[in-house]
């Protein structure tokens, strides 16, 4: 763990991998899945996740995206960053099972944490997107535990209720962009499931962390996006291991 004067806490990145990796650039519809190279001293949001406020790559790494066709630019939906991949591995930690709804297929990060616990016995992912689904299903984990249903979850969640249908914990991460963009629809799902879902756990990404500590950690606006380079002299530091310096 290093910290330095300007940033808090910095995990340093030596070398990247994740299942979504091995997700092959591909175009469907309306959304698409392309990879990214990340340059050695890219700083990059954590939000506080695993203790940290952000990485830093000391080398060059690829990175793995979901994006939308949105005008005449490409959304970003996720990204396979640390802080996506060790934020589901939290989620995952914190989930009580034995039945869990998931609201988001994404790149399928968080199933491949969720399919590593015994306790858990179904796995329900709404998404909206069919194109998301023929993209990304072939390369979520082959488990007879998950199961993917088609529709905007305001809508479904309702339904799921209607049919007799109980979870024990309910992940969120439907959003993307900046925090502000989207808390009015965070609101109403929130009043949604306290409704239907009342004695469920329910954790929303990318809020859980504020909701959890009462303090507006995601002060670095998109998390889905770099922050900033950091300088080489620090970088040396980081490198050698030694933060005394920083």
């Amino acid at each position: 763990m290093i910290t330095d004067s300007y940033s808090g806490f910095i995990l340093p990145i030596w070398s990247w991998r994740t299942p979504a990796t091995d997700i092959p650039e591909k175009v469907y519809g309306n959304f698409r899945v392309t990879k990214r190279v990340v340059k050695p001293g890219t700083a990059w949001p954590m939000c506080r996740t695993l203790g940290y406020d952000y990485c830093v790559f000391m080398r060059e790494a690829t990175l793995t995206l979901l994006q939308e066709k949105v005008g005449d630019r490409w959304k970003d939906w996720m990204v396979d960053s640390p802080y996506e991949w060790y934020a589901m591995g939290e989620y995952s930690m914190r989930t009580r099972g034995p039945r869990v709804l998931v609201g988001g297929l994404g790149l399928g990060l968080i199933l491949h944490h969720l399919t590593m616990r015994r306790d858990i016995d179904e796995i329900t992912v709404v998404e909206v997107s069919g194109d998301v689904i023929q993209i990304i299903s072939p390369h979520i984990p082959k488990d007879r535990r998950i199961g993917i249903i088609q529709g905007d979850i305001f809508d479904v969640i309702p339904r799921l209720a209607s049919e007799g249908r109980e979870f024990d914990t309910i992940i969120i991460d439907i959003w993307a962009g900046r925090d502000y963009e989207f808390v009015e629809d965070f609101r109403r799902l929130r009043s949604i499931l306290y409704r239907y879902y009342a004695n469920a756990l329910h954790l929303f990404h990318p809020f859980q962390k504020t909701l959890d500590t009462e303090l507006f950690l995601s002060y670095l606006g998109d998390v889905k996006k770099p922050i900033r380079f950091i300088p080489e002299d620090v970088l040396h530091v980081l490198r050698e291991g030694n933060s005394s310096k920083i």
